[in-house]
Formats: structure tokens, sequence, C-alpha cells
């Protein structure tokens, strides 16, 4: 008797429309009729199918078997702990640059997209704590230094005493910072107010920016990390030279996949199987056609400030 396995015809569903395949094209990956595709996806909740089946179709879709179960029922609200959490739904949307990022990285080191995204929270969990243990390194060693400064104050006593420590608001401010686990040290620049340097950029300069922008130069030059704010999104690339690889190393076709212009599921959809060659091609003309969407966008706002202004439109924001 041939062995059998649950699985989830909406859940294949969501999967198969995820990968942008059609039925056809999944039956002819996966070897399982495209008849059959279409009636486990008319099907609500879970049937028995043979286990080669959804082996095939596992392989065709780059998932897990656990992926083709589909998602468990939320908890009910009075279940859920009330500790502060997040009772939102796990979907989110991803930008084109997180897109591109977790294609590259899948293919990269031959993982599915599902597991990237499963161990995101605990990649987090270890860098968030690994930046408020450097924090908290870099808190005592300038302690230290202060307390052996006081020290020797302390053997001139014709000099007027130093509290280096206990009069140095931003050391406190500090150490409370890294006690509430805030990431990006906002604690203190909010009361450090006029004292931060005129330079300081909230975005690139924070704590978690600038660990992050190390760790990352230490670990290839294939991946770079520009900034984070608070209150946005971090902006990075990933597996550079993968994306050369895609584009037979055009520079400017790299840009546009790294930047999200040139989304990598497009690319897959609408030029299957291309060339390198072809693909630069394709990336770089998404780049032209969000340049043009910008210029026209300049345009047309040079020219409503024009109207608003009571004077005559040159059709450009520089020369009003």
């Amino acid at each position: 008797m041939p062995k059998m396995a649950q699985m989830n015809g909406q859940a294949l569903k969501r999967i198969r429309k995820d990968r942008h395949l059609t039925q056809e094209q999944l039956a002819e990956k996966s070897g399982v009729d495209k008849g059959t595709i279409s009636r486990w996806e008319k099907l609500h909740g879970d049937r028995a199918v043979r286990e080669l089946t959804v082996q095939s179709l596992c392989k065709a879709l780059q998932v897990e078997a656990a992926a083709l179960v589909g998602d468990p029922p939320p908890p009910d609200r009075d279940q859920i702990p009330q500790t502060g959490l997040s009772k939102g739904q796990v979907n989110f949307r991803m930008n084109d640059i997180a897109r591109n990022a977790l294609a590259l990285v899948t293919a990269r080191y031959g993982v599915t997209r599902d597991q990237v995204v499963s161990v995101a929270p605990l990649l987090f969990f270890v860098v968030a704590e690994q930046s408020l243990k450097e924090r908290g390194r870099r808190l005592t060693a300038a302690i230290d230094a202060a307390d052996r400064l006081e020290s020797v104050f302390g053997g001139m006593p014709h000099m007027p005493a130093a509290s280096l420590v206990s009069e140095n608001d931003a050391l406190l401010w500090e150490t409370r910072s890294i006690e509430k686990r805030d990431l990006f040290g906002m604690l203190v620049a909010e009361r450090a107010g006029d004292m931060l340097p005129h330079d300081w950029e909230e975005d690139e300069r924070n704590p978690f920016a600038v660990f992050l922008r190390n760790a990352v130069s230490e670990v290839s030059g294939t991946a770079s990390f520009e900034s984070w704010s608070p209150h946005g999104e971090p902006r990075y690339s990933v597996c550079a030279d993968d994306a050369a690889t895609i584009v037979g190393g055009d520079p400017e076709a790299v840009d546009a996949i790294l930047s999200g212009i040139a989304p990598l599921y497009l690319m897959i959809k609408e030029i299957p199987g291309a060339t390198p060659q072809r693909r630069a091609e394709w990336a770089k003309a998404k780049a032209a056609e969000v340049a043009e969407e910008a210029a026209r966008f300049l345009r047309d706002l040079g020219a409503n400030l024009g109207d608003l202004n009571g004077t005559p439109s040159t059709g450009s924001i520089e020369d009003q």
C-alpha cells in the first residue's frame, strides 16, 4: 500500500501563485496532472495524497512538505498572552528590495524562502542581543576610563574635583537605554538634544545601524548596509556577486536588481529562460522606466507649483 500524506489544496494554490506559476507550469515541473492539481486547489481542508506526489510538488515549488499542510487556525483572542505582544496577523507586505534579497539569498545557500523567513526572528534576536552587549562593553570601558581619570584627579588636591561618572548624564542615559533594549538609542538621542554632533544622522549613526554596518563589512564584500531609521525600513544589499551572475556582470543591471527596481519575480515571469544579456537588458529597461516616471513626476510637480505661484511653468523644478 503506498504511503499517504496530508495536503491542503488552498495552501497549494497560495504557494503556486506566490511562485508565479500557472497550473500547467506546475504540472510540467512536478509531473502531476494539471486536472488533478485543479481539483485539489478547489478543495478546502486537508486530504490524503500519495507521499511521492507531495514530494514531487514540494520539489517543484521549492518548499518543505509542512508548507503544503496549510496554516493552523489562529488562537482564540482569550488565549493570546497579554504581555504587549502584537495581536495582528502574520501576513505582511515586502518591498521589492527585500524580495530580491530573499530570492538571492535562497538561491545562494540552497534553502527555501520559508526557511529563511522562519529563522528571521531568531537571527534578529541574535543580532539585537549582540548589539546591546557590544554597547554594554563600550559603556563599561567608558566608565572604567572615567573612574581612572577621577582617581588621577584625586591625587591632585589643588585641582577641581572631577566627577566624570556621577555627573555625566550621557552615561546614565546610555545605561537606561541598554536596560530598556532601546536598540536605536533613541532615549539617548532625545535626552542629548543639542549636545549631539552637528552631523549626527538618526538613520545612519544610531547604535543599531552602526553595529549592523560594521558586522556586514566584516562578513563579505558582496553585501553592504547603509542605514536604518527607527521609524522606517533598513537600507542594505546582499549577494551582489550572485546578482552579477544573473545579468552577466552588467553593473547597471546589478544596481537595478539590488535596489529593487528590477524585481526578480517579474523577470522570471516576463522573460523565463532568458540569457544573462537579455536579463540585463530587461533590468536596465525597468530602471529607465522608473527614471522616466520620476522625471514625469518632477515635471508635473513643477507645473503645479507654477500654477500655485501664478507664474509660468518651465516644466522643471530646478528652473522655478
